[in-house]
């Protein structure tokens, strides 16, 4: 079967929510190696492909599906107020819940200070603000967990630096022709090292997250000419098992292309796509995940990295579903309600 991007990316012809949620899962995958003892196991993906590992990769498909559908939604938004609208609904009060457990629950539960110190402290504030206005990742709670409670959340700030980058290129009519988003690519590209550029970033991982973004960008740009098909999709898998094989310098990001065309020939399977989970949990997994997996490190500290996956994964899936069904959702329609309303306003 071939079908391109275009009639891909209608909700009827994928399942782009169950790649989502098992990205999510990678994650916690991922986390369980460095969080808990290994026991003398390696994380298998960081085997193979020695710089990068489950987790690392998982965020990787998470911003190239991000760069294809925020850049679809700021072109079908009616305003850029509409497009923002939507974006700060969609990310914020799911992350403001989340924050708010880990600071007035988890945190006094856990810290290793008396609760007038961890109230008083300035770093707790500075982790609840930080995080909430998502300007810089915040990691240390005051007495909690040690150097790190949430690590997952390192990546929303450069997720909405990417809905910035999207909002300013789409008002300045960018998206509009086919030449200027390759161009504005290539610029981000050429400067992805620039110093100053880096520290807008925290740091040259975050760039790359920026960098699969973009290309998420640029294909949905190219949609109707973007083939998804399993003959193409054996040949870029063929090419880069060879290039593994001869340790060619390019077969990192052969490894890429291979993983992202991989992930869009299997959400678009037929068998695949009759496999949709009732909602789109893997946000509410991804924020929580980390946070799950230091509690369980914590009460059960002997516990390794396969068996925690028995505990975290389960837990987490059932923490994502709530937040789902009770913000996240919920959030949503606020804001289609909320977007209607302006219209009809407007129309008046």
């Amino acid at each position: 079967m071939s079908i391109n991007l275009e009639k891909a990316i209608q909700r009827e012809n994928n399942n782009f929510d169950l790649i989502r949620l098992i990205a999510a899962l990678a994650v916690i995958f991922g986390h369980s190696f460095n969080l808990f003892p290994t026991n003398g196991y390696q994380e298998p993906i960081s085997i193979l492909l020695k710089n990068d590992y489950s987790g690392s990769l998982a965020v990787y498909v998470f911003f190239f599906l991000s760069g294809i559908f925020i850049t679809s939604s700021f072109n079908k938004s009616k305003s850029p107020v509409k497009f923002v609208i939507a974006r700060a609904f969609r990310i914020w009060p799911a992350l403001i819940v989340c924050i708010l457990l880990t600071v007035f629950v988890i945190g006094p539960i856990f810290t290793n200070r008396s609760l007038v110190d961890y109230f008083t402290a300035h770093q707790t504030w500075r982790y609840l603000i930080k995080n909430i206005l998502i300007f810089h990742f915040e990691a240390p709670l005051t007495g909690v967990f040690g150097n790190g409670v949430n690590g997952s959340l390192w990546t929303l700030h450069t997720e909405v630096l990417c809905y910035f980058i999207i909002f300013v290129i789409g008002v300045l009519g960018l998206l509009k022709r086919k030449i200027y988003v390759i161009i504005v690519l290539i610029i981000f590209y050429l400067i992805r090292h620039n110093q100053y550029f880096v520290s807008c970033f925290d740091q040259s991982a975050n760039v790359m997250q920026l960098m699969f973004f973009l290309f998420g960008t640029l294909s949905y740009t190219f949609r109707k000419y973007f083939i998804i098909d399993y003959k193409i999709g054996l040949a870029i898998i063929g090419i880069f098992l060879i290039s593994y094989v001869l340790n060619f310098s390019g077969t990192k990001w052969l490894s890429y292309v291979a993983l992202i065309y991989s992930m869009l020939l299997l959400a678009t399977a037929g068998f695949f796509k009759r496999l949709k989970p009732p909602g789109d949990f893997s946000y509410g997994i991804y924020i929580y995940g980390f946070l799950i997996q230091q509690i369980i490190v914590y009460l059960f500290p002997k516990l390794t990295s396969y068996p925690s996956m028995l505990i975290t994964i389960p837990l987490a899936c059932i923490v994502g579903s709530i937040s789902w069904y009770l913000i996240e959702y919920p959030a949503i329609k606020k804001a289609k309600s909320f977007r209607l309303n302006m219209m009809l306003g407007n129309s008046k």
